[in-house]
């Protein structure tokens, strides 16, 4: 009998081997095509890549002015434009919250061009971070974002998603490990995009998780806090003069903003409806989910959904999705993220990119039903993988 246990067991650790084997080949041949496919990406707009005029300015203009009365001056934001590279990038000025212009501060101690490649090679090691926080238990997951449309967008374009990325993996994962106090600090620190992860506050609630939002309202204090001492005292309403500029919101949004707009309802009122209506089923989901991170996960797609300015490089988010519904084995919603954010679908502009965004959400919706369906007294099992 011991004879047979042992060769039963050696098999299996060869079966696991070769897979593994396979697995890591996979993972190179997804780099390599990667690679190759973001050169010829960034090819086309390589000047903008190499030096740094694509929407990095928006960054070194907050580490420069902060502290000034000209943080949110589109003037002056353009003139700081014109001494640092000697042109002018129309539409792309300083749009956040005024705390990331006090983090971001030391980047103005160094000249443009140092400062943008530093600012890249800060948003790889986010990206590498957040991919060595769950590629352990997901391997696939590095393939997935090697062959990403929305993370070669944030490359090209200078922008800080990565950042996103690692806040909200580590957040999750910290609900995940039993700490929701250091969950909901990081979770405030996503707050440089608020209107990405709007829906994710109103989950915590419907979860009940006191002491994640306890987190999230003192990071979200200082912040504030941050915020006048890098704006002043107006930057609030500095900020949301900003906002309404319709040069910021010129180019069509990959949520329902566009599809909503072009149905004539434009304005704030609108954009708050449409934030509104995709809330409410991520709420339902957060109600019967079984675990909190499950919950904040399926919330992503509704979240970009009903966001008000998101672009290819901000649906690198599902890569979230992918990793907590991997974590879960909720294998339907794992696949309809990777793909949504892998792939040929990955590259996919207005209006198309909306069909994949919507997809992910419905099929959050429809797993969480399907579990609802299947955990009813009578059937008298709790089914939580597909």
């Amino acid at each position: 009998m011991s004879q047979i246990s042992t060769h039963g067991t050696g098999s299996k650790s060869a079966a696991s081997g070769a897979q593994e084997a396979e697995l890591r080949t996979l993972i190179r041949i997804a780099w390599a095509v990667g690679i190759v496919l973001f050169v010829a990406y960034a090819w086309r707009v390589r000047d903008r890549v190499l030096y740094g005029t694509n929407d990095f300015p928006t960054f070194y203009a907050g580490a420069k002015l902060a502290g000034t009365a000209a943080l949110y001056d589109e003037a002056a934001n353009y003139a700081l434009q014109g001494q640092s590279f000697g042109a002018v990038v129309r539409d792309v000025y300083f749009t956040r919250p005024a705390f990331y212009a006090l983090l971001l501060k030391p980047l103005g101690w160094l000249p443009y061009l140092g400062a943008y490649w530093v600012w890249q090679a800060v948003n790889v090691l986010a990206l590498i971070w957040f991919l060595a926080l769950f590629s352990a238990r997901f391997r696939a997951l590095v393939a997935i974002a090697a062959l990403s449309g929305p993370l070669y967008s944030m490359l090209v374009n200078g922008q800080d998603v990565a950042l996103i990325l690692l806040f909200l993996g580590s957040s999750l994962l910290c609900l995940r490990n039993g700490r929701p106090f250091a969950a909901g600090l990081l979770l405030s620190l996503c707050a440089i995009k608020p209107h990405l992860v709007f829906a994710l506050p109103l989950v915590l609630v419907v979860r009940r998780e006191w002491r994640a939002l306890a987190g999230l309202a003192l990071g979200g204090a200082v912040l504030t806090a941050m915020s006048f001492a890098a704006g002043g005292v107006h930057w609030l309403s500095d900020y949301a003069a900003l906002l309404s500029h319709p040069g910021l919101h010129q180019h069509g949004s990959y949520g329902l903003r566009t599809a909503v707009e072009g149905l004539g309802l434009s304005g704030l009122k609108w954009a708050l409806a449409t934030a509104g209506v995709c809330a409410m089923p991520a709420l339902w989901i957060a109600w019967r989910s079984e675990a909190t991170d499950l919950a904040l996960a399926y919330a992503i797609p509704f979240s970009l959904l009903g966001g008000f300015h998101v672009y290819m490089h901000d649906l690198a988010l599902l890569l979230v999705t992918c990793a907590i519904a991997a974590a879960y084995q909720k294998r339907v919603i794992q696949i309809a993220s990777a793909a949504s954010v892998g792939g040929p679908l990955g590259f996919l502009t207005p209006p198309w990119s909306l069909l994949p965004l919507a997809a992910v959400a419905g099929t959050a919706f429809w797993q969480a039903q399907r579990a609802i369906r299947l955990d009813q007294p009578e059937g008298r099992i709790r089914v939580t993988s597909d």
